[in-house]
């Protein structure tokens, strides 16, 4: 038996300092019940002493390795550093292994060389970087223990992440290699690569040997280790051709939450490029509402309107990574939103309520703002009114006459009333979205098609909000007007228009429309946008170039009230009263809707007057510069604390900016706080697969081996067709890391996590880049971007962040 202070079994409950953290990690797999190779320690003190060449630990320790030597088996030798593999940090790669050793002076000799690869300077250099990093003061003597496991013969090879180390999005992603896990972790073999969300494999190899059943289990194991351990947590395991073994499991160490920022939900509420004035309003006044929703269901948080949107290059993007942690944890999809709005492509995702058990904590909240969205409809028919009479009681032409502080005073009322009109303009599409969904679900059981079923027939106030309607008989009017009164009006600007005697009946009806609508623009969130008030020339052709009507006999022509239906006797009370439900909604919705954008309109008119008197006080040129500005900064020149040079300079650098940030693209998803590299001007771009996430420019510096280690600079990027345990210290000066083949449990992908620079590994043509190229990396999407050729006088300084 193993003397317990030499060579300590891996079982039962030995002291976890003295065993080092993955041989605790290990020992903890086990006990959750996952098939673990057997395995033994050599403590700290042991291995300590061991290095040192103290020669009577060496002899006991000698003799139990000759014991366990006996049965010919082949072992792994491995580091169980007290640093390594804990749930903070990884020291991954960092010290000494080694594989099949066979024999008892092979494992002494293989124990000796692992405890001495503490002191290695590539451990040193990683351990000097990672405290300069986190602002730590210098670490402790480390305890470096050893861990002697069987080695199971490797069919497949791999390693797996219970959620996406990169982004943080609930991904498990595994990778794996026919044969022995060195090929994917030190010898830079690219690996196949799974991803599973949602359910199902999102991501997989279009053909491999290796079977799917083999990984899903891998998926399963790894999720139920997650959730056992409490922790997100990467592991590696081997798979002998009849069972899963799993050899090694550690927290993701990286894992701090990124923000995903998408712009898809962006795109339909505040879509192009937003002017600082409307973004330092709209963006608050939304967002603080989807807040107190969120805080009616989730209850107090730290929430802010900051967190949940930003701009990149005067785009606006949701944070959709922070949405869709709070609704996952209440056991909805993260997508949630986005599959509500329709925005997410059919079979892409489905509303399926599974709840968590932290929901339980909050469904006494979630089932007091469901009674108050079931009682909605009381509370729309009293305030609606209201706030409707309020918004048409703002003088368009008295605002003229009123003195900067009364305008000041006007916006901030107008902007309480926006809150909640902001508040009904969310809660009233969502509920009309529920109630339709629910109403088309029990037609479809009823096998009856809801595209026949028209909501709006009967229902003449339906009509009140529908400027397309009103366009449409202005159009019919038109063209019953007598010939050459017709051709007259296709000719006429609108104030012609008005004088001209035959078309006073047309004309009043135009005048009509721009009552009811002229608030109207290109956006109903976005003030800025001249309204049809201000383009009513434009209005007018809109109306001369309708689109004739539809003929009788379409699709629409041919839809029925809910009467005319057939529908099974069972089910016919439930149909009914969801279509009164959903219709009761819909009106509802159009109505707010209507509400909301003649608020924005008032909001334009407001801030134009404004802008007339910083015209009159020399601050500003024309009245609509004022939408440069954000709103503090407006208050502060009213106010004469912001100079009228510095705002006409504020002015002119952000109307430059917007005109260049207008040719940008950029991509639907945003992760981290980054401005992405512009694509637009890239001359080349390679693709693989990103493994450390951030983004960087610098000029690339092409290394193959150890002879190139001097021109690497800080702030280089780092181009390799592998890497090393030896190259760790050219990680510490470089910005980034391409490399030409890993994976993401690569050496070069673990150290450029751990040093928090972006890395992206499997890069096909990696190689043929050549020194001094200016690169910019991509570590969330796995793009490699050449920006400049090498030895020209191109520099990054015109493609820095917007």
């Amino acid at each position: 038996m193993a003397r317990p202070d030499v060579l300590l079994r891996l079982s039962g409950h030995p002291d976890a300092q003295a065993i080092g953290a993955k041989a605790a990690n290990l020992l903890r797999l086990r006990q959750m019940g996952f098939a673990v190779p057997s395995a033994h320690v050599v403590p700290w003190q042991v291995a300590e002493r061991c290095a040192q060449g103290d020669q009577l630990t060496t002899g006991a320790l000698r003799e139990e390795l000759a014991r366990l030597a006996r049965d010919g088996r082949p072992y792994a030798v491995r580091s169980s550093a007290d640093v390594e593999d804990s749930f903070e940090r990884s020291y991954a790669g960092q010290f000494g292994s080694r594989l099949d050793v066979n024999g008892a002076e092979a494992l002494f000799s293989a124990v000796q060389a692992v405890a001495r690869s503490a002191a290695s300077p590539t451990a040193q250099a990683y351990s000097d970087r990672r405290g300069q990093d986190a602002g730590e003061p210098p670490p402790q003597p480390l305890r470096m223990s050893v861990l002697i496991q069987e080695m199971v013969p490797p069919v497949v090879s791999g390693v797996s992440f219970s959620r996406n180390p990169l982004t943080g999005i609930r991904q498990t992603v595994v990778e794996a290699v026919a044969g022995p896990g060195t090929a994917l972790l030190q010898e830079g073999v690219t690996p196949h690569r799974w991803v599973y969300h949602g359910g199902r494999f999102t991501s997989q190899p279009e053909s491999e040997d290796i079977p799917l059943d083999l990984i899903a289990e891998v998926v399963a194991g790894t999720r139920r280790a997650a959730r056992r351990a409490r922790t997100e947590v990467d592991l590696e395991w081997v798979w002998d051709g009849a069972k899963l073994h799993w050899v090694q499991m550690r927290g993701i160490t990286t894992l701090a939450q990124t923000r995903v920022y998408s712009n898809r939900l962006a795109r339909e509420m505040l879509g192009g490029l937003i002017k600082p004035l409307v973004w330092s309003v709209s963006v608050p006044l939304v967002n603080n509402v989807w807040i107190d929703l969120l805080t009616e269901i989730v209850g107090p948080n730290e929430l802010t309107a900051e967190d949940l949107a930003r701009q990149f290059a005067y785009r606006t993007y949701f944070n959709m990574g922070l949405l869709g942690e709070v609704f996952e944890s209440i056991g909805f999809p993260a997508e949630s939103l986005e599959i509500m709005w329709g925005l997410v492509p059919r079979g892409d995702g489905k509303m399926r309520f599974r709840p968590r058990p932290q929901a339980l904590r909050i469904m006494p909240r979630l089932i007091r703002s469901l009674w108050h969205k079931w009682r909605l409809p009381a509370e729309l028919d009293a305030k609606l009114p209201v706030l409707e009479a309020n918004l048409k009681a703002i003088d368009r032409e008295a605002l003229a006459s009123q003195s900067p502080a009364e305008l000041l005073a006007g916006i901030d009322a107008l902007y309480d009333r926006m809150r909640e009109a902001a508040y009904y303009n969310i809660t009233a599409p969502l509920s009309a979205m529920v109630y339709t969904h629910l109403l088309r679900r029990a037609l479809r059981r009823a096998r009856v098609d809801f595209a026949t079923l028209d909501m709006e027939l009967d229902a003449p106030a339906f009509q009140r909000f529908d400027p397309a309607r009103r366009l449409t008989a202005l159009h019919r009017m038109w063209r019953d007007l007598p010939g050459d009164l017709g051709r007259l009006v296709g000719e006429l600007t609108y104030e012609q228009l008005q004088r001209v005697e035959g078309l006073r009946g047309f004309g009043q009806e135009l005048e009509l429309l721009l009552a009811d609508f002229g608030h109207l623009s290109d956006s109903g969130n976005d003030f800025s946008r001249p309204s049809w008030r201000e383009q009513r020339d434009l209005v007018l052709r809109m109306i001369l170039d309708q689109a004739p009507a539809s003929p009788a006999g379409t699709a629409a022509a041919s839809r029925v009230r809910l009467d005319h239906l057939r529908l099974p006797a069972l089910r016919r009370r439930r149909v009914r009263a969801l279509y009164r439900r959903a219709r009761q909604f819909a009106l509802y919705r159009e109505h707010i809707s209507y509400l909301y954008t003649l608020g924005i309109g008032r909001m334009r008119e407001y801030f134009l007057a404004l802008g007339e008197h910083l015209v009159q006080a020399g601050a500003l040129a024309t009245a609509d510069e004022t939408f440069y500005l954000t709103h503090t900064e407006l208050r502060a020149a009213v106010a004469g604390s912001l100079e009228p040079a510095v705002a006409a300079r504020l002015v002119t650098e952000r109307r430059a900016e917007m005109e260049t940030a207008r040719d940008l693209v950029l991509p639907e998803l945003i992760y981290g706080d980054e401005m992405p590299p512009p694509q637009a001007e890239s001359l080349r771009r390679l693709t693989g697969t990103a493994t450390s996430r951030g983004y960087c420019q610098g000029k690339a510096k092409v290394v193959t081996g150890l002879g190139e280690f001097d021109k690497v600079q800080r702030g280089d990027v780092l181009v390799i067709p592998y890497s090393d345990v030896s190259w760790t210290p050219l990680f510490a000066r470089a910005a980034g890391v391409v490399a030409e083949s890993g994976g993401i449990l690569s050496h070069s992908s673990i150290v450029a996590r751990e040093f928090g620079i972006p890395a992206v590994v499997s890069v096909t043509g990696a190689m043929q880049l050549k020194d001094d190229m200016l690169l910019a990396v991509d570590g969330y999407r796995g793009e490699v971007s050449v920006l400049g050729d090498a030895h020209t006088d191109e520099t990054s300084d015109d493609r820095g962040e917007i």
